[in-house]
């Protein structure tokens, strides 16, 4: 009867040890709230940081001058990523649109072609350009990759429809969003600017 009773126990425990940083990860993770966390940064911090943002003229020229020191003083990498991410702003005149992309001149680019793509968004161009969330904030790498699809949802819902609307040949726009260089490149041929916010001064 006793090795019968131990093996239900064995099968069957009555409780299991588990440690405190586990649950505390695991009620984190129940807890968060991608939507409500993206909310709170688009009219607050991403908002106070369009100051911030390097002039888009500026960043390329460090690039061509010297990729490294540029990802050092301006970019974000997370990780291993072969990719830094940056935070700019800048402003032109619309070369070409149309359903899909739209074409910016801007002075002081030289031969980089900058452009928006009207959607869909990926990657995490704003997430990690304006280097306002740190991965280590958060329970597990899944809740900060949901922040970057939310935010770039935010984009294809809040912003490319204005621009969209508003897009002509000819008109002066403003712009303030990430870009995603791939690490150790110079100023690249093209290059898409994932915006937070889109202007026609």
């Amino acid at each position: 009867g006793i090795a019968v009773a131990a093996g239900i126990l064995y099968v069957m425990p009555l409780f299991h040890v588990v440690s405190l940083e586990s649950t505390r990860q695991q009620a984190m993770a129940a807890a968060f709230d991608p939507v409500a966390v993206v909310d709170a940064l688009w009219t607050g911090e991403l908002r106070d940081a369009v100051g911030d943002a390097v002039p888009l003229p500026e960043l390329l020229a460090a690039l061509r001058a010297d990729p490294g020191a540029a990802a050092e003083r301006y970019g974000r990498r997370l990780g291993l990523s072969g990719t830094a991410a940056y935070w700019v702003t800048g402003q032109g005149v619309i070369a070409a649109a149309d359903d899909r992309v739209v074409e910016i001149a801007v002075e002081g680019a030289g031969d980089t072609g900058i452009f928006i793509r009207l959607g869909p968004v990926f990657g995490n161009a704003i997430r990690d350009g304006s280097a306002l969330l740190d991965v280590s904030d958060f329970a597990n790498t899944r809740d900060f990759n949901a922040l970057s699809v939310e935010i770039n949802r935010r984009v294809e819902d809040d912003v490319l429809p204005a621009l969209a609307a508003g897009a002509s040949v000819d008109r002066a726009v403003s712009f303030t969003g990430g870009v995603e260089i791939a690490q150790g490149d110079g100023a690249p041929a093209t290059l898409e600017i994932v915006p937070y916010r889109v202007a026609f001064p």
